[in-house]
């Protein structure tokens, strides 16, 4: 009992002393036990691990009860070498390291009067006897060998327990977020791009990434351990390194509409009967239309890595260049039109088949630098510039023939992810790893032309110019580290993990007025309506800021059962900031153009915390070896998670927001603010 305190006495100062904050881990653990031919465990075998993954070696001592442990180890490939005088030295390569994996190797050495070495080759284990989290692991050569169309979305949805909402065919939806469910769990994701965290909102991925930068991606759709924070899918990427030798790949692919066929026949296009009595006499399929088609489709992808010094300092540099051009009924023009913009007779776009283009570039630096035999700093930075011209009209097939060109938003915004990274070594048992990240994502839709918008309720179409324009700005800052400490005794082993975490994630949505005059015009059937006005500019200002402490214990209780122990505490204060609307719509201060007794939304706010949301939740699970041989495992967990509010919920509850009034129209143009004097008061929202 008094050891027993005196160990999470110790937990409890180091979790005191440990630097904000923790990020989700990117690295792996071997362990495992030494004994001899009869079963004794044999203390103070030397154990030295080698592979391309780390600059140098390291090493370790097995224990009193002949345990050994390498804490914070890049996913890769793994040779361990057990010397002891008297005993044959043991070579056991092979060994794979997975993210948040832990590789039990467990070895047997002979005693010998010389010195005789024994090889052990590609007897890695390939269930993991210590963890229950249900998840997969992506390694490189199933990232390189699973036919996909190479974004992290393809990879959820061939993740088991994870359901997409929509299919990609061959790079349709390249540069869209796709939803998902994660054991039936929708939303409440984390996403981590090497340790960065670019959730946007509470499970969005926020912008997107360099799948041939990846060496692993890790799923974990359930029973996730103590650190990760919500009850959603976690996804862990992993970027490579450079190494003591130079390491490079291209790869290309290109598509055009002649890899695509049409799976509708002339009959299946037939429009269907209007009438029910044309249609008692009418047989067969109609109104079955072909889906978007491809112009182009490329993906151009080469990186390289290497060294300065050999395992002193590595570097790594990537490009993606990806492009989609899809054929929709986008339209492009219209070739006579109204006074109103819209087509004559309320026809759709006499030119129809418009080009629906995105764009992705994407370079990535990084660096590992090993500033000592214990120390290694890294450096990383991936930017992404999406260029989508033509956003609106990415809607579904059936609804594009609604925009043409000019009435779509123009989408052209960079997203950045950094991060320095510290990892010490302080002992064989005692490990710290240290970040400061932030990631960065902008999201603007622009207006193509200064052209006044108009849309029609009855045949749907839209004209002039975008009617929404935004420009939505996303901000993370993330303090990162974890801190490991592994003992032996108080009933088995123990592989202590704890941290402390301070993250901070602003958004500043910048939501524009309606070009050209600043009003919309609303029609139906061609005939005049209303006239919407909004006194827009203004900029919301809202953010969340989160403290999270976790500690678990990874408990090894002989050589079979493993219980992971876990307790998580989480702080989350979303708050709208100091923020200013002066609310000047198209014809100045809103009170100069609306009739008498029209409430205009209130003018200055001031800092305020909507809520505060504190939890502990605990987390359980255990993992028993079932046959002792590291094949079989019977696994179970149980646990809570916390809700993560993300800004969300202060951007609802902000009351800094433009009105939009509704006038009734009656097809004068231009709107003056005399005009709108003398229409009916409006309604607003």
């Amino acid at each position: 009992m008094f050891e027993a305190r005196r160990l999470y006495g110790l937990l409890f100062i180091l979790l005191l002393l440990t630097p904000a904050a923790f990020g989700q881990d990117i690295t792996g653990i071997i362990n495992g036990r030494v004994s001899d031919s009869s079963g004794a465990v044999i203390p103070g075998v030397n154990v030295t691990l080698t592979s391309p993954a780390i600059q140098g070696n390291r090493t370790a001592v097995s224990g009193e009860t002949g345990a050994y442990q390498f804490l914070l180890i890049p996913a890769g490939s793994y040779t361990l070498k057990f010397e002891l005088p008297g005993f044959k030295t043991v070579n056991h390569d092979g060994i794979i390291v997975q993210v948040q994996k832990t590789t039990a190797i467990n070895v047997t050495l002979e005693v010998s009067a010389t010195a005789e070495t024994v090889n052990v080759t590609g007897e890695s284990p390939v269930v993991d006897v210590q963890n229950a989290t249900v998840g997969v692991n992506f390694n490189s050569a199933m990232l390189r060998d699973i036919p996909n169309s190479r974004d992290i979305w393809i990879v959820l949805g061939q993740s088991p327990g994870v359901n997409m909402t929509r299919y990609d065919v061959g790079g349709s939806t390249m540069g869209s977020q796709t939803g998902f469910r994660a054991y039936g769990t929708t939303g409440q994701n984390s996403f981590n791009l090497d340790g960065i965290t670019t959730t946007d909102g509470s499970g969005s991925a926020g912008w997107y990434f360099d799948y041939g930068t990846f060496s692993e991606i890790q799923v974990s759709a359930a029973a996730n351990a103590a650190e990760v924070q919500t009850p959603g899918a976690l996804m862990n990427t992993v970027i490579k390194s450079g190494g003591n030798d130079f390491h490079g790949r291209a790869y290309i692919d290109w598509e055009t509409k002649k890899f695509q066929t049409k799976n509708v026949a002339d009959e299946m296009r037939r429009a269907c009967p209007a009438t029910a009595a044309a249609a008692a006499s009418f047989t067969g399929p109609c109104g079955v239309f072909t889906g978007d088609q491809f112009s182009r489709y490329n993906d151009f992808n080469v990186d390289m890595g290497g060294f300065i010094k050999k395992d002193k300092l590595w570097w790594y540099a990537s490009w993606r260049d990806q492009y989609s051009d899809l054929i929709t009924q986008l339209g492009i023009r219209d070739t006579a039109v109204n006074q109103y913009g819209m087509p004559l007779n309320g026809a759709a776009s006499i030119e129809s088949g418009g080009h629906y283009t995105t764009r992705l570039r994407i370079p990535t630096v990084k660096f590992n630098w090993q500033v000592t035999k214990n120390n290694q700093f890294v450096f990383l930075w991936q930017h992404s510039r999406k260029k989508a011209p033509y956003r609106s009209g990415a809607a579904s097939g059936v609804d594009r023939y609604k925009y043409i060109i000019e009435s779509t938003g123009n989408q052209k915004d960079p997203s950045d992810g950094r991060k320095v990274q510290w990892t010490s070594i302080l002992s064989p048992k005692l490990t710290m790893d240290l970040k400061i990240a932030d990631s960065e994502y902008i999201f603007p839709q622009y207006s193509h032309v200064e052209k006044t918008p108009v849309n029609d309720t009855v045949t749907l179409l839209i004209r002039g110019g975008f009617p929404g324009p935004f420009v939505q700005w996303r901000k993370h800052w993330d303090f990162g580290g974890t801190t490991s400490y592994f003992t032996e005794g108080l009933g088995g082993n123990h592989n202590l993990k704890f941290g402390y975490d301070t993250y901070w994630e602003a958004t500043r949505d910048f939501t524009m007025t309606y070009p050209g005059g600043g009003y919309q015009l609303v029609l139906a059937n061609g005939v005049p309506s209303q006239v919407l006005v909004r006194d827009y500019p203004y900029t919301s200002k809202n953010a969340v800021y989160q403290n999270a402490a976790f500690a678990q214990d990874k408990w090894q209780i002989g050589r079979r059962l493993t219980l992971n122990l876990g307790v998580r505490w989480d702080r989350y204060a979303p708050y709208y900031a100091d923020q200013f609307n002066n609310h000047e719509g198209p014809f100045g201060n809103p009170s100069t153009w609306l009739p008498a007794g029209v409430a205009i939304p209130q003018t200055t706010i001031t800092k305020t915390h909507v809520a505060y949301f504190k939890n502990v939740v605990p987390r359980f699970s255990f993992a028993y070896d079932l046959f002792g041989n590291g094949r079989t495992a019977i696994k179970g967990s149980a646990g809570r998670y916390s809700w993560n509010p993300s800004f969300s919920l202060a951007s609802s509850a902000n009351p800094n927001r433009g009105g939009t009034y509704t006038f009734t129209w009656d097809g004068t143009l231009p709107i003056t603010k005399q005009y709108l004097l003398s229409r009916p008061r409006p309604n607003s929202n």
